[in-house]
């Protein structure tokens, strides 16, 4: 922004962003009338926002009194962000790599088997993605297991462990890079899709199959980290911890109950997401309300079964890219 503008101006500004973001398109007067502001001030930050290519020039439309006007429409392909999830399909690892602008909408997708797991691997897509698109303004990565100080200190089955995402990043791109907890965007993604009220506390759980499950705990647009980012490493729980990586459905899904009932009584939460792959829904519910120990708890949460991991994972990176910006 202009160094010569007044705070006013600046928030002005802001305003006129968030509304367009929102509304998609809007007239000046329309704009004018939603910020309170007089159409003076309107054409000269409009002015501003279409030379930034913030906002676009569209066609006139016919007001109910005097002449057309212009529609100005939010320019959602101003930035794009490179959203990459690392997804567990049959024992392995794949890389689901989108880049996606402000919308959320994909403008480039790809799929890449990441074997063998090396950061030199990952480097290479990254940098194979960065390719497609020149207004990519960060990288958000969803990742399997937990990171302290920008070091890899938890991780799908261990394979992570000490590496560094944002050094080994750093030589192909000084790009901003934001990574979070693959269950944590899941779950933030699931609840902002069914937009379950942001006053709510929410437990999600995400169990892929012979595998570890991942806990997250969100409200009120915030995480629940704790120390070191620890909060909701499953396979530290009393139950879970001294048992085989790979377990049979039937002990996983034993494990899961057990999940619930842990955290329906530290946290007491309003909802509960659940993804467990081959857990079909009419089950799930006959195992909680048929379960003794969830009869007997006082907190009474809804649960949902959520089938989509990958999409609500996607939904929680742009969560991600935008949630320290004006658009968030």
């Amino acid at each position: 922004m202009s160094k010569n503008k007044t705070p006013i101006q600046n928030e002005n500004k802001i305003k006129l962003q968030q509304y367009l973001f929102k509304h998609k398109t809007a007239t000046k007067t329309q704009l004018a009338e939603a910020i309170d502001v007089s159409t003076v001030t309107v054409n000269t930050l409009v002015k501003e926002l279409v030379s930034e290519k913030c906002f676009i020039e569209g066609e006139h439309v016919q007001q109910k009194m005097g002449r057309p006007a212009a529609l100005f429409h939010f320019n959602y392909d101003q930035h794009h962000s490179l959203d990459i999830l690392m997804l567990e399909e049959n024992k392995k690892l794949q890389i689901v790599a989108n880049i996606t602008n402000l919308a959320g909408l994909t403008i480039e997708h790809r799929r890449f088997a990441f074997s063998p797991i090396t950061i030199d691997g990952l480097r290479n897509i990254v940098a194979e993605m960065l390719s497609h698109s020149n207004i990519i303004t960060s990288i958000n990565l969803s990742f399997p297991g937990k990171i302290v100080d920008d070091i890899v200190v938890s991780s799908w089955g261990d394979e992570f462990n000490g590496w560094s995402f944002k050094q080994a990043f750093s030589i192909i791109t000084d790009l901003p890079i934001h990574i979070e907890n693959d269950a944590n965007l899941a779950t933030i993604g699931y609840c902002l899709k069914q937009q379950l009220p942001l006053k709510d506390v929410v437990v999600g759980v995400y169990y892929p199959e012979q595998s570890r499950p991942g806990i997250c705990v969100f409200s009120r647009k915030t995480l629940l980290l704790s120390q070191n980012g620890l909060a909701g490493e499953g396979k530290y729980l009393p139950h879970i911890i001294n048992e085989p990586f790979h377990q049979e459905i039937d002990a996983e899904i034993k494990q899961l109950l057990e999940i619930i009932c842990i955290y329906n009584v530290v946290v007491a939460p309003q909802h509960f997401v659940i993804y467990k792959p081959a857990l079909a829904e009419n089950t799930f519910n006959k195992l909680i309300s048929q379960h003794d120990m969830l009869k007997k708890q006082p907190n009474k949460p809804k649960f949902h079964l959520a089938d989509d991991f990958v999409a609500h994972t996607f939904i929680g990176l742009q969560w991600l890219a935008t949630k320290d910006t004006i658009y968030a």
